[in-house]
């Protein structure tokens, strides 16, 4: 997998955020929520620089783990049906697991086999995703 300069990853954020109808004019927020906005921010273009996470051309975030034989996880628009899906779930993790399974249309169980620095990779794009 490519680096990716910081400032095509920022670039690549953006359009990101254009296609998700993400909010990313800061002036809005309250400290808090620009705090929790520029960490995940941080997270993600961190993602897009080391060339794991890229965004296709219809503004889908696809994460690749960069392991042997790693099968791509595009992450799809997040509707209620998905945060339906983490209400279902026993726990924090299992919540994540659900939600995630369900942007991404995974498999139920696939996402569990993740290694763990992919499956922290997964739950920093996913809690950006459904603002979490």
């Amino acid at each position: 997998m490519a680096k990716v300069a910081k400032e095509v990853a920022e670039q690549q954020f953006e359009k990101l955020c254009a296609s998700r109808r993400i909010a990313t004019d800061l002036s809005e927020f309250n400290e808090r929520e620009k705090a929790l906005f520029k960490g995940r921010k941080e997270a993600v273009v961190l993602l897009m620089m080391q060339g794991t996470l890229i965004v296709n051309e219809a503004g889908d975030p696809v994460y690749t783990p960069p392991v042997k034989d790693a099968k791509p996880l595009t992450f799809h628009r997040a509707t209620a049906a998905v945060l339906m899906e983490g209400d279902t779930a026993n726990g924090p993790v299992e919540r994540l697991l659900a939600m995630a399974t369900a942007l991404t249309k995974s498999t139920p169980g696939e996402l569990s086999k993740l290694e763990v620095p992919d499956f922290r990779a997964v739950d920093e794009i996913t809690a950006f995703l459904i603002g979490r």
